[in-house]
């Protein structure tokens, strides 16, 4: 039988991920932005690692495959893909859970490029005599009404972001993605222009930035930005969504049992997602009484909710590979 592994640091790269996030939050939160950077470039590498997967060991190719030949991928095994099972609506078996675990990565990732543009345009913003254009730009773009709004309600602003961010994951999962074509990351860069779309032509001008971003005066930059903000969300979301590090492996069979076994652990990993975050945010509370009675009860709770609910995703990756659900297959490895 074959032998699928299941991907534990995968799941470390994401925790380290999320958790980064309202640690780079709270930093930018007390303007201490070397220390915000510093959390979003950690953010930034558990990122790339999860998503291109150039961590992953090379395997012996399996008897009967020859290895491929050529080119820089001479001397290594081939792979043998075998793309998920699909419903008769064409979306893929077990596609709601998988949808609100990629949805959280994914905008935590998106997070992470807010925080570095933002970053990154503060250090480069000015307005005194003398500036270039783009600098006048990008003070406008980051002094507006969007960022007074967000900077006011920051701990709402977070909350509807990833809560925003995993609903547009499901739509993507239960109806975009068994209509588009090309690789998980292509269809996942296609899909991220709706809600890109949408967030220029009705968001902006719901909190006073204008059709386009008009009203913020910093020229083309919102749009451009947000673009890329949301390439960023798509692309991260489509290829997590249909993961070599989760779907497929380099084995030449995959039996039932294994992707029954994917399954259970994907749903568990959504189910602790929940209750991750109440105890995260309860956690919090507690600890920023006890410990810091000064800080914002409300953003303690979010950040707290955020990392409550990695951790959650994480506990619900090991709780789905019990002993009963190994043993149902002939050879599963962790």
């Amino acid at each position: 039988m074959a032998t699928i592994r299941y991907r534990f640091w995968d799941l470390a790269y994401a925790l380290l991920l999320i958790i980064a996030i309202p640690v780079a939050v709270f930093h930018a939160v007390q303007d201490r932005w070397a220390q915000a950077i510093l959390a979003t470039i950690a953010a930034g590498i558990g990122a790339a690692i999860l998503v291109t997967d150039w961590n992953r060991p090379r395997e012996p190719a399996p008897a009967g495959v020859t290895p491929s030949s050529g080119g820089s991928n001479a001397g290594q095994p081939s792979k043998i893909d075998m793309e998920r099972l699909r419903e008769d609506s064409g979306r893929l078996t077990g596609w709601a859970p998988m949808s609100v675990v990629s949805g959280f990565v994914a905008t935590g990732i998106m997070t992470a490029a807010v925080l570095l543009g933002y970053g990154v345009s503060a250090l480069l913003a000015s307005e005194a005599a003398g500036a270039n254009q783009l600098q006048v730009w990008l003070s406008a773009l980051i002094d507006n009404t969007v960022t007074e709004i967000a900077t006011v309600n920051l701990a709402f602003a977070i909350a509807i972001h990833f809560i925003a961010g995993i609903g547009w994951a499901v739509i993507y999962a239960a109806y975009a993605e068994p209509r588009l074509s090309g690789t998980g990351l292509q269809r996942g860069v296609k899909f991220g222009l709706l809600p890109w779309a949408l967030s220029i032509v009705v968001f902006f001008p719901v909190v006073g930035a204008g059709f386009f971003g008009a009203g913020i005066d910093a020229g083309p930059l919102p749009v451009l930005g947000n673009l890329i903000l949301h390439i960023v969300y798509g692309g991260a979301l489509g290829k997590i969504y249909a993961s070599h590090a989760i779907w497929k492996e380099p084995v030449s069979e995959v039996t039932s049992d294994n992707i029954r076994i994917l399954e259970i652990v994907h749903r568990t990993m959504a189910i602790g997602l929940l209750p991750g975050a109440v105890l995260g945010v309860f956690a919090a509370l507690i600890g920023v009484s006890v410990f810091a009675p000064d800080l914002d009860l409300v953003m303690a709770g979010v950040l707290g909710a955020l990392v409550g609910s990695a951790v959650g995703i994480w506990i619900g990756s090991l709780a789905g590979l019990t002993p009963e659900n190994l043993n149902s297959s002939d050879k599963v490895g962790v």
